[in-house]
């Protein structure tokens, strides 16, 4: 299976950011799930980008292409939301 495409630049520059600062994000997938965790890091596995989030005490990838928005839930953040536009 082919991987994706990378995530803009400016995207993954906002998920880097969630994660130096360990934001809690509230992660909105394109199929309509949320996920709620605190940002740990970014890695890519096997041409895939993910998200690593801490979610009580446990560490879960998310694939970055498919998520669809996150909204920061901690205060006084850097940024409160951003949508992952789709292309193509």
């Amino acid at each position: 299976m082919k991987a994706p495409p990378p995530i803009a630049c400016d995207l993954h520059d906002h998920l880097e950011v969630a994660c130096l600062y360990r934001y809690e994000l509230e992660v909105q997938c394109v199929d309509g799930s949320t996920i709620t965790g605190r940002a740990a890091d970014t890695r890519t596995a096997s041409g895939n980008e993910l998200l690593i989030l801490e979610i009580d005490s446990e560490i879960r990838e998310i694939l970055m292409h498919e998520i669809a928005a996150i909204l920061v839930l901690t205060p006084n953040a850097r940024f409160t939301q951003v949508t992952f536009e789709r292309t193509g």
